[in-house]
């Protein structure tokens, strides 16, 4: 806990969701910590939460174990109920990270990052007026793999020893990062998404980008039709896709 001014920072460690090392706290144990941290505010002060957990139905719409939502319901209803928190900035939910949305006077900032060597780090700027209202400001950092190609220039080995690729799978995005240059950084994200949610290989996802195909929403039944028709495609990549 630390007071600056009339603002007091407080921070809330691990998630309710029940998943992983971090998720075995009980929202009961959050909501006393809350209703602790409520008795130390005064009329005019203003509360910042660092959660690791989003509030419940905010920035916590979580994939990797199945879409569903894993926020806090505690942390949801004290925010509904204590007009002095002013910004809670929290993680947990890589999925909805580098984005931010307002509840009631309460600014949410989600500023994980995905936890692989495609994705660019989530950098928030957050500037807090005297009154409590937060100007959020997102920068991403460079990939790994954005990082090393680019700017290190490695080749496929390397590139492979330093990331969790497999070294035919280096030798794709080596070759994809000739073929599309930088623009293909700035897809990576979504393009991981798309992998990770039908389990494709980097290999298919590419020959999706070179088709026009960079995001979940542009993939339909006819897509996987037509990839299947293809040739070119054989043995683990048509079982993938069928």
């Amino acid at each position: 806990m630390l007071k600056v001014g009339s603002f007091l920072l407080v921070g809330l460690e691990g998630s309710t969701c029940g998943m992983g090392s971090s998720g075995n706290y009980l929202e009961s144990d959050v909501k006393i910590r809350l209703e602790f941290i409520q008795k130390k505010l005064k009329r005019e002060d203003k509360l910042i939460i660092v959660s690791h957990t989003p509030p419940r139905g905010i920035l916590d719409r979580a994939l990797r174990f199945g879409e569903e939502a894993i926020g806090s319901l505690a942390l949801r209803d004290f925010l509904e109920e204590e007009e002095r928190v002013c910004l809670v900035i929290c993680g947990h939910v890589h999925s909805c990270g580098g984005r931010y949305e307002k509840l009631n006077n309460t600014t949410i900032v989600n500023v994980s990052s995905h936890d692989d060597p495609y994705s660019r780090a989530n950098v928030a700027w957050i500037t807090i007026k005297p009154n409590g209202n937060a100007e959020v400001e997102f920068h991403k950092l460079p990939s790994l793999i954005e990082y090393l190609i680019i700017q290190k220039r490695v080749k496929d080995r390397e590139l492979s020893e330093k990331t969790c690729l497999t070294l035919s799978e280096a030798s794709l995005f080596i070759e994809a990062a000739t073929k599309f240059g930088k623009t293909l950084f700035h897809q990576l994200d979504s393009l991981a998404s798309i992998k990770f949610r039908y389990g494709l290989p980097w290999k298919i996802v590419f020959m999706m980008y070179e088709h026009g195909i960079a995001s979940i929403d542009e993939i339909t039944e006819d897509v996987f039709r037509e990839f299947l028709e293809k040739r070119g495609l054989w043995g683990l990549d048509l079982v993938h896709l069928k």
